[in-house]
């Protein structure tokens, strides 16, 4: 059967799609090694808005939508052909010709999806050095700021622990460069396996950086820490990352923000391995 090729939104769509079928093969690891490095401890500063929308609770109004899902259809069209495993996937905003593809290894790539499966994947950072691979670890989650001025990635270090790096970026469309001198680390975190790593992080309509983090790991959450709120793991975190007194801020919205009843950083607890999340577009819902 021949289709036509979709628009664009619909290729980076199947774009997406082919990534997140990709993410299946890595699995859920039941791995149980401790190879722990010490992670820098953060108390981070309760902040105003700084990077909100002038309206956070305004609902778009320019995303389309369908009465109904008759005659709806959705088309794959392969795009491109990578030699590492993708988990990683971003759009940087205010470009949309290109997409950005984080390889497992510690690789980022942009490309052209509309020069179809022959598209060449151009790599624009490579922290491969930097980044562990085995059981559900690697570069796992990139994310651009919403002023298209900063890339974000969620990878896990040699020694197997959680890391977030700044990357400055400047130029427009396929000029568009990351400044690897410019990386700054944000956040720091244990783990104490080698699943259950979670690693998504996503910036919402609000502005502000959504981190998943898994449990840390091993069978049945056997430290308890998705319930425990002094504990990072196990829980969706909602950070500031522009720069400041500290690595980090946290909105002073979050239910702990006051960290008198647990972490502020913690946005959702009790979670198992919040792998990959997304916002509504259209109600701006995670």
């Amino acid at each position: 059967m021949t289709l036509d090729s979709p628009p664009r939104p619909a290729r980076i769509a199947a774009l997406a799609g082919l990534v997140a079928l990709a993410l299946v093969a890595t699995g859920c690891y039941g791995g149980s090694d401790d190879r722990r490095s010490e992670s820098p401890t953060v108390e981070p500063e309760v902040r105003t808005p700084t990077t909100v929308a002038d309206d956070p609770d305004a609902t778009p109004t320019s995303v389309p939508g369908v009465e109904s899902l008759d005659g709806v259809a959705v088309a794959y069209e392969p795009v491109v052909t990578l030699d590492d495993t993708p988990l990683g996937f971003a759009v940087r905003p205010g470009d949309d010709d290109h997409v950005y593809v984080g390889l497992r290894a510690g690789t980022l790539v942009r490309l052209d999806p509309s020069t179809g499966p022959e598209a060449p994947a151009e790599t624009v950072l490579d922290f491969s050095d930097e980044v562990s691979t085995d059981g559900e670890r690697g570069f796992l989650g990139a994310a651009f700021a919403p002023d298209g001025e900063h890339l974000y990635a969620s990878y896990t270090n040699p020694a197997g622990d959680t890391r977030i790096d700044e990357y400055a970026v400047s130029g427009e469309g396929a000029d568009a460069t990351i400044d690897e001198a410019s990386r700054r680390l944000v956040f720091a975190q244990d783990q104490p396996f080698s699943n259950h790593n979670g690693g998504h992080i996503a910036f919402g309509p609000d502005g502000y950086l959504y981190f998943g983090l898994g449990d840390g790991g091993a069978a049945g959450d056997p430290d308890d820490r998705g319930q425990d709120r002094t504990d990072l793991l196990g829980k969706i975190l909602r950070i500031d990352p522009a720069e400041g007194a500290t690595a980090y801020g946290v909105p002073e919205d979050n239910p702990f923000a006051d960290g008198a009843d647990g972490r502020p950083e913690i946005w959702i607890t009790g979670v198992r391995n919040p792998w990959r999340f997304s916002f509504d577009s259209l109600t701006g819902d995670l």
